[in-house]
């Protein structure tokens, strides 16, 4: 006998699920309220994601793969390499600064479990890795174009940028004026 077919939308499920998750972290979010949130049975829960685990690592790799997305069409865009770093930075600022900001939550899953999951502190540090190797092209690019200094390393740039974005992601939850100082003294970085 054949079990019933599935009553809701996963991709929309999904985007419920994340946004739970980075509003209340993982510990923090119990199966009931997930079921809840999600409109759909624990037997639905478990029959299509596995178990809570399974569902946080599935929007955590949604999350990381749009920010990578966004990351690298917004880096990698025709005309200036430096104008486009600009952007991003423009970006991170005005996200800090929004009322509702809650950060990343690539930075908020690393502060609550990487060091104590293993197997989910990996996937994070593969997503940085990627972040800074899009980082690091982008920065080639300048360099290669004459807007930023020959000698300029930009495997360390990239990773200071990571950094950046990750700490912004903290302070500016409680203090858009410092995104503004941070974001302004990146700026100078990349001069």
């Amino acid at each position: 006998m054949a079990g019933r077919p599935r009553q809701f939308d996963r991709d929309e499920v999904l985007g419920k699920a994340l946004r739970l998750f980075w509003k209340q972290g993982y510990e923090a979010t119990g199966v009931a309220q997930i079921t809840t949130t999600l409109g759909i049975g624990r037997q639905s829960l478990y029959g299509t994601f596995g178990d809570k685990r399974a569902l946080f690592i599935e929007t955590l790799k949604r999350y990381a793969d749009a920010e990578q997305r966004w990351l690298e069409n917004t880096l990698l865009a025709p005309g200036s390499p430096l104008e486009n770093l600009h952007a991003v930075l423009d970006h991170w600022q005005e996200q800090a600064g929004r009322d509702q900001y809650r950060g990343c939550f690539i930075a908020k899953s690393s502060a609550e479990l990487a060091r104590r999951d293993a197997p989910i502190a990996r996937l994070l540090a593969a997503f940085m890795e990627r972040t800074i190797a899009t980082f690091e092209r982008a920065l080639d690019q300048c360099i290669a174009a004459g807007e930023l200094p020959a000698d300029s390393d930009s495997r360390a740039l990239a990773k200071t940028l990571l950094n950046t974005a990750q700490g912004l992601s903290c302070a500016g939850q409680v203090d858009a004026l410092f995104a503004q100082d941070v974001v302004a003294q990146t700026r100078r970085l990349l001069r």
